[in-house]
């Protein structure tokens, strides 16, 4: 193992010099780690039981192999924690940017609401402000259809008025000249009837009876 190398899993320099003086008292040790650097652990451990189990291997070899076993076995700890800390950032990161998309889209939702907020206001003032115009437009209406009746039943009424006082007024005058001249007469005839009944004197003839009659009163001249 390279003392340099930080994946190797060992932080003390002295341990890992141990371990690898132990891996190098045979060939087999240092072989069987560099050959298993990329196997999982299980692999690893799976292949040290046969290399335990065959009774022709020496046991030298046997425990260079297995120190060789436990550099790999702190080899891959350190790289699943490696691993699982970079899993944990990665999960870091994506909350932090699950939190960052959910505070855009809170804003953004924020603004689409008060935006339809807003153009819900702008379009009940503008329906309001339709509302109210129709109804001048309407009162404008119904004004300009009063002054279009006015205007147009205006001269029948006139005129009905006209003929309705000349046939009315008709009557009354015929019967006012009627009473009048009744009026007349009576007071004409009670006056005669005053004058002849006056005491001590005679009663008065006619103005007809007054005129003498020349042919009768006087006789016609000699020739």
């Amino acid at each position: 193992m390279n003392p340099e190398d930080p994946t190797s899993g060992f932080r003390h320099g002295k341990v890992l010099m141990f371990i690898n003086e132990q891996m190098s008292k045979d060939t087999k040790g240092p072989a069987f780690y560099l050959e298993n650097l990329s196997l999982s652990w299980e692999e690893v451990e799976e292949k040290l039981r046969i290399l335990l189990e065959n009774g022709e291997m020496l046991g030298q070899a046997q425990e260079a192999c297995a120190w060789a076993s436990l550099a790999l076995g702190v080899r891959f700890a350190w790289r699943q924690v490696h691993l699982q800390g970079r899993r944990v950032q990665w999960l870091h990161d994506f909350a932090c940017l699950h939190r960052s998309a959910a505070h855009a889209l809170a804003s953004d939702l924020k603004k689409l609401t008060d935006q339809q907020e807003m153009d819900s206001k702008e379009a009940a003032f503008q329906l309001q402000l339709a509302h109210t115009k129709l109804a001048e437009v309407q009162r404008d209406r119904d004004q300009m259809r009063l002054k279009l009746l006015h205007a147009w039943t205006e001269p029948r009424t006139g005129l009905n008025r006209t003929l309705y006082c000349s046939k009315v007024s008709q009557p009354l005058i015929r019967q006012s000249v009627c009473q009048s001249s009744h009026n007349s007469d009576s007071s004409n005839l009670r006056s005669n009837q005053d004058t002849a009944q006056r005491p001590g004197e005679g009663p008065l003839l006619p103005a007809a009876a007054m005129i003498p009659d020349f042919k009768e009163s006087h006789s016609p001249l000699p020739s």
